[in-house]
This record gives structure tokens, sequence and C-alpha cells, in this order.
């Protein structure tokens, strides 16, 4: 009789031949793995090699090999750190250092140099590439993980000053309020400050701008007359077509400004602005 279920035979010989493929396979494996890393030391030692000889092309590609390799290994990690370098300080090419920076955020493992990463981003968006509407997202990003009230401040300085560039003056506006409420720096303030005059007088709001200038007067003498802040009250004056008090600002500082033909050539104007003025009687010297 057929026997319809035969109990398959074991071969022992075939099961050893067998049994050594896998382990040989293993083996392979092994060796694929130790040569995959000698070969990424060597590639790194050869990329180190060009950047030392400023043939910074050909270090950036291996070290992004480097990178596409094993993204999250520590020579990888590095390698960012290597390529971020060249591209940011010597060729200055710093959409390439935004890449390397980005990988660090993603896949390093230590959390200042996530964060130092990000400020290194918001930074190229901001001062280098003015990309401001890029600059504002990285900033932003940075706002959710920092609690340093000093860092605070500066990201939203800098966000206010997007926002400004932009002419998105509310915005600018929120932001420098939010950083002032905590800046603890006397310098700080006086320049958070000043730059929200800058905000209201672009917002056609001159009466406020001179509110702010007034205020920096009277709590920071020193530094406002420095800067000369009577300047600027003058233009918020004739924004406000109060020449008579534009005038009088600008001569309480024509004997120290450093360009005192300057001012006096601003005097002679406002004065014909005022006698050109319906209902004026005529120019008064």
């Amino acid at each position: 009789m057929t026997n319809l279920n035969p109990t398959p035979r074991y071969n022992r010989r075939r099961g050893a031949r067998i049994f050594i493929g896998v382990v040989a396979l293993g083996a392979g494996a092994t060796i694929f793995s130790s040569c995959s890393f000698s070969f990424t030391r060597l590639e790194f030692r050869r990329a180190k090699e060009e950047a030392k000889s400023k043939h910074y092309a050909r270090a950036v590609a291996s070290f992004k090999r480097i990178m596409n390799r094993a993204p999250d290994s520590s020579i990888a990690l590095e390698s960012a750190r290597e390529a971020a370098r060249i591209t940011f300080f010597d060729t200055k090419n710093y959409n390439q250092a935004i890449e390397f920076y980005n990988h660090l955020v993603k896949f390093s493992r230590d959390g200042k140099e996530r964060r130092d990463s990000q400020r290194a981003i918001a930074g190229i968006y901001f001062n280098d590439l003015s990309n401001y509407p890029r600059a504002i997202e990285a900033y932003n990003k940075l706002l959710l993980v920092e609690a340093d009230p000093a860092h605070i401040v500066r990201y939203r300085f800098n966000l206010a000053r997007s926002y400004f560039y932009m002419n998105r003056f509310f915005d600018a506006k929120n932001e420098i309020e939010q950083a002032s409420a905590i800046a603890k720096s006397a310098d700080r303030k006086f320049e958070l400050k000043m730059f929200l005059a800058s905000i209201y007088f672009n917002m056609k709001q001159a009466d406020k701008a001179l509110s702010v200038y007034k205020e920096l007067e009277s709590k920071f003498p020193k530094k406002a007359k420095e800067e000369n802040i009577a300047l600027n009250e003058s233009v918020c004056y004739e924004e406000a077509g109060q020449y008579d008090s534009a005038i009088q600002e600008l001569k309480s500082i024509k004997s120290t400004y450093k360009d005192p033909e300057f001012i006096a050539l601003k005097i002679k104007q406002l004065r014909e602005r005022k006698a050109n003025m319906p209902g004026a009687k005529g120019l008064k010297r």
C-alpha cells in the first residue's frame, strides 16, 4: 500500500552542509560589518586629510558618504560636525551648513549639541541668508526647548526683527513686548525699547514712538544722550507736523552732535516746511 504521508528522510550529511552554510553566512555578515567599519574609518581619515589640504569639496563629499551609511553612528556625527564647520567657516556654503547642523539636531544624543545646532541654523537663516520666514520657524523651535531667559530674550528679539523686515509690525511688537517683560540687562532693555519705538514709528504711530523715547530719556539719560535720542524725537515731531518741537530737539544736540552741519541743515529744512504750511506768515530766521 502506498504511504500517502511519507516521513521525510533526514540526510545527516546534507544537514551538516546546511548548518555549515548558515555558520558561514553569519561569519560573512560579521566580516562585511567589520569591512564596512574599516571602510568608514578609512573614508573619515581621507576626508580629514582633504580638509587639511583645503580640498573642501572632496572632504565634504566624503563626510556625506559616511553620514549616509550609518546616520546615527558616532563617526557619522563627527563627520557632520566637521562638515558643518567647513561649510560654515571655510566655504561659507550656508545652505550646506544647515544640512549638517540638521543632521546633528536629528541624530545627536547630546541635548546641548542639539540645541546649539538649532541655534546655528536659526542664526544662519537670520544673519547670513536673510531668510526671515525660515528664521522665524527656527527660533520658534528653540523657544519650545529653551529655559534660559537670556536666550529667550535674544530669540524673541530676532523674531521681532524678522517680522519687522517682513513689514509684520504687529507681530514684531508682540515679540518685543514679551522679550521686554523678562529682560534683565539694562543695555538689553534699552535696546528692546529703542526697537519698539521704531516699530511704532513704522506703524504710523509717532506719538507712541515719542512716548517710548521720552521714557528712555527719563530712565537712561546717559545712554539716551549717547544714542542721540533727541534726533529720533525730532523725526517724530516732524511726522506729527510739530515743527517747533522738532527744531527745539535738534537745537538741544547741535553742539554735541558729530556732524553739526547736518543738524543746521535739518533745522533750516524744518523752518522752510513750517513757513510753507497753510496760514504761515513767512520764513523767520
